[in-house]
């Protein structure tokens, strides 16, 4: 199978159209082989052609250690539920990484029509009581089930009280 061809067949389509929605940032070149940070050296891709592409870029090559590197990183964002690690597939990653950012991007935007409100402001002692008792109780939001509070606000990079404030039990 020609790997190469795939892989600059995924990155030519990706240079010639405009993506809506999630994407993510791939070097063409990659950094560990001297590519650069600038814009002729970056494209937009899909979080499924991202994947894709790191996997492709294994099988081209094989003895690059920082590729399997990068590639293994990526595969192991995975959700940990109990202490088990799950594998996750270039579907199952794209689904994920759009879905944390339409809920990242939700809390970003709450936070800038409401932060004046609470400038200044300390946590009522039943604000305080919640976020503890939530620190260990799992929490939904959207449809994806954290451990707890603090877990969900680590791994969508939002804030304790702005999950709180958006997503009440």
């Amino acid at each position: 199978m020609n790997y190469k061809k795939i892989h600059d067949d995924i990155i030519q389509r990706a240079k010639n159209r405009k993506l809506i929605g999630y994407s993510e940032t791939h070097h063409i070149t990659l950094k560990s082989m001297g590519g650069t940070n600038k814009t002729d050296n970056l494209v937009k891709l899909t979080a499924k052609e991202h994947f894709i592409i790191h996997k492709l870029l294994i099988e081209i090559y094989p003895n690059e250690l920082k590729i399997k590197r990068a590639f293994w990183m990526m595969c192991n964002k995975s959700i940990k539920h109990h202490g088990r690690k799950y594998r996750i597939s270039s579907k199952e990653y794209n689904f994920i990484r759009e879905e944390h950012s339409k809920i990242s991007e939700s809390c970003r935007e709450w936070s800038k029509t409401n932060e004046s409100s609470f400038k200044g402001k300390s946590h009522k002692k039943e604000t305080v009581e919640y976020l503890s008792q939530l620190n260990g109780t799992p929490i939904t939001i959207d449809e994806i089930k954290y451990n707890s509070l603090k877990r969900a606000s680590k791994l969508l990079g939002v804030s304790c009280y702005l999950l709180k404030k958006q997503y009440k039990k």
